[in-house]
């Protein structure tokens, strides 16, 4: 493994710029996901024109994220109940995981969560906050799903869409 990472980061509407990002240390609780397909949805297509009118800071889009677990720390293993090799899913928003709302499964109202993948900015660290990355970073309190290997990428990695139509 090298000790950085490629990404295509967005500088400005309609503006990427390829990039290598310093790969991040994983300590006990967090990990690092080797991505295998990035979905792309209509927010995708909003962000990268920045149809809002302000100039977002350089951030690596892509928030519906398909890879594999390439490392992670013993007691992040034991909370996300995977171990390297293993195929995921991840969900774009990071729940605290501790208010009174996540611990009743009610993650998406969570409302100390702070970040999302693919909309949060290179100054975060660790800075591998999307999918338009050879890895993307694995916070301690991220939420995946495990992904049968049969299933093509291009299929598998509609988990995301699909499953907020439901």
């Amino acid at each position: 493994m090298t000790d950085t990472v490629r990404a295509s980061v967005q500088v400005g509407p309609r503006k990427h710029e390829l990039r290598d990002i310093e790969m991040p240390r994983i300590g006990p609780d967090d990990g690092l996901l080797r991505i295998e397909a990035t979905g792309v949805c209509g927010s995708d297509v909003e962000q990268f024109e920045d149809e809002s009118g302000r100039r977002p800071e350089p951030l690596i889009p892509g928030h519906e994220l398909l890879g594999i677990v390439e490392i992670a720390g013993e007691r992040a293993m034991e909370r996300w109940g995977v171990k390297p090799g293993d195929r995921v899913a991840l969900e774009s928003f990071l729940p605290c995981r501790e208010c009174d709302r996540c611990l009743k499964g009610e993650i998406m109202s969570c409302r100390k969560g702070r970040f999302y993948y693919g909309y949060t900015p290179l100054t975060t660290e660790p800075g591998l906050w999307g999918g338009y990355a050879e890895y993307a970073y694995l916070a301690p309190n991220a939420l995946m799903h495990k992904v049968r290997r049969d299933i093509p990428a291009e299929v598998a990695v509609m988990y995301n869409p699909l499953g907020a139509g439901v």
